[in-house]
């Protein structure tokens, strides 16, 4: 036991005053107070999808169609329908990325009057859009809006009496329609009620998952440092030594004790600055403290694995960075992959970073 708590406490020595835990704890608080300033207080949207629409400037129908598609979306910013007058730099646009995807109607669009949709849209896409198939749906029921009176009127005078009475019918009932506005109005149904803003709620999940990434990023970093300086402590022979006399079991338990008090450090720093700049993002305290703590643990465990299987610091030094762009990118710190694709999803499922931001997230949606 006394060698035990010698060896914690060279540990927690060692490691909690590298220059690495030194700056983390300085750079995590002032990170976290300007996400505070730059995400939580921004009234900008933290997603944007921008969509082209084209069609020939005597299009009446068209210019119904991008109407109706503009007044869908004018209570979310986040979502843009944007109008171009020549084809060319639409598909330009498309190709390098700049718009999601492009809708160029068609003059078949006089058709859809008698049901005849085929032709009407042509959708414009490239190997970057990956958010069409919502669109989609969106253009969709803007075409259905403009055309549904026409398509009931033609309806009704080829099944029955050719009269003023059906038409007059008919403009009303859409007229009734068009008060109630239930053409595609989204709605979103949040805990406070009705009335709460989708884009501030996007926005603040955004936020979420940016703030405790970036404590979560932070004690990943420390890997980049521990790795490499355990595995020259490893190849000096110390561990060997140690298990000769029959304590390695104790060094190594004391080693995870003190890299867990170390990470936990850096995230209750975290944690703390996010109480100051930014507390209605965090969840409640107890699903907070043992989310660390189980990030905390499996990120030390991860530190063990990796120094006892490599003999060399070689790979950590030359693939840091990938891990920690990896980690960005499948742990959830921008967004769930899920809305993007089921097998990215897969991916994510691996990465302890995920775990960490979905299990706030979850609590806190």
């Amino acid at each position: 036991m006394r060698f035990f708590l010698t060896s914690l406490r060279l540990n927690v020595k060692k490691l909690a005053l590298r220059r690495a835990v030194l700056v983390s704890l300085i750079l995590l608080p002032i990170s976290l107070s300007v996400g505070a300033i730059f995400l939580v207080d921004s009234d900008i949207s933290p997603v944007s999808v921008t969509a082209g629409v084209y069609f020939d400037n005597e299009n009446l129908l068209g210019t119904e169609v991008f109407n109706a598609l503009t007044e869908s979306v004018s209570d979310t910013p986040f979502i843009n329908f944007v109008l171009y007058d020549n084809l060319d730099a639409l598909i330009y646009d498309v190709r390098f990325g700049r718009i999601e995807c492009g809708y160029v109607i068609t003059p078949q669009i006089e058709n859809a009057a008698d049901a005849g949709f085929d032709g009407v849209v042509t959708l414009i896409t490239s190997d970057r859009s990956v958010l069409s198939d919502g669109l989609n749906e969106l253009v969709a029921a803007a075409l259905l809006k403009v055309s549904s009176e026409s398509i009931a009127r033609t309806w009704l005078y080829a099944n029955f009496d050719e009269t003023a009475d059906i038409g007059e019918f008919v403009a009303s009932e859409f007229e009734r329609y068009r008060q109630s506005d239930i053409f595609m109005t989204p709605l979103h149904i949040a805990q406070t009620g009705p009335e709460e803003d989708v884009a501030s709620s996007l926005s603040q999940i955004a936020a979420n998952r940016v703030m405790h990434g970036l404590i979560g990023l932070s004690i990943i970093v420390l890997f980049l440092f521990y790795i490499p300086a355990l595995i020259d402590e490893q190849n000096s022979g110390l561990r060997i030594s140690l298990s000769a006399c029959g304590r390695g079991f104790a060094y190594d338990t004391s080693l995870f004790a003190a890299m867990l008090a170390v990470n936990l450090l850096i995230g209750f720093a975290g944690l703390t600055a996010m109480v100051f700049f930014s507390p209605h993002l965090l969840s409640d305290a107890l699903t907070e403290i043992m989310a660390l703590k189980v990030f905390a643990a499996v990120n030390a465990l991860l530190v063990m694995l990796a120094v006892r299987l490599l003999r060399s610091k070689a790979p950590v030094q030359s693939l840091g960075l990938f891990l920690v762009l990896a980690n960005i990118f499948f742990g959830g710190v921008l967004l769930d992959l899920y809305e993007i694709s089921p097998e990215l999803a897969r991916v994510q499922q691996f990465f302890p970073l995920f775990w960490y931001i979905d299990s706030i997230m979850g609590c806190t949606s």
